[in-house]
């Protein structure tokens, strides 16, 4: 916290009236883990829509059957980009608005997608690498580049926090 203090504290204390920067720090502090809790399936899934061959199986113009395809995947990467924001208000009025921006960049090696009915059932997993980067407004926080894990198995779909329908 006493990095994003250093970043943060001195365009947002003018805005902030009598308010003490430790009390919003601890405020920001509370809710950061919060705020940062990305689910991973979720990217994955907004990710696939974009690709033009599982759009074809799984678009509003694919045609509904009770055959289940396995569309492979190879090696692709996915880039998502979060800005997940804490607003600082007294009396209802926003005094400060605090920015920090997530870019995740997940590249999958291996996976492939079970689609009947123009729905994702199954993720088969594989390889996957991950790596990405916090800011603070402009200034990164930290950055971190995971070791490749080997997921074995398949991830069943819906599950409870995935809340992308793909269209």
């Amino acid at each position: 916290m006493q990095g994003i203090a250093q970043h943060v504290r001195v365009p947002i204390l003018k805005n902030l009236g009598n308010l003490r920067w430790e009390t919003v720090g601890l405020s920001i502090k509370e809710r950061l883990t919060e705020l940062l809790d990305i689910n991973l399936v979720e990217v994955m899934l907004r990710g696939w829509q974009k690709y033009a061959l599982v759009r074809k199986y799984t678009g509003v113009d694919a045609a509904p059957t009770d055959e289940t395809l396995l569309i492979p995947l190879s090696e692709h990467s996915i880039r998502s980009v979060h800005k997940p924001h804490i607003e600082i208000l007294r009396g209802g009025r926003e005094l400060a608005r605090i920015t920090f921006p997530v870019v995740l960049e997940l590249s999958l090696d291996g996976f492939a997608l079970k689609i009947r009915n123009r729905n994702i059932e199954e993720i088969q997993t594989g390889r996957l690498m991950v790596s990405g980067a916090l800011k603070c407004e402009d200034v990164t926080i930290i950055e971190k580049k995971l070791q490749p894990v080997e997921l074995p198995g398949s991830i069943r779909l819906p599950i409870r926090d995935a809340k992308v329908a793909v269209e």
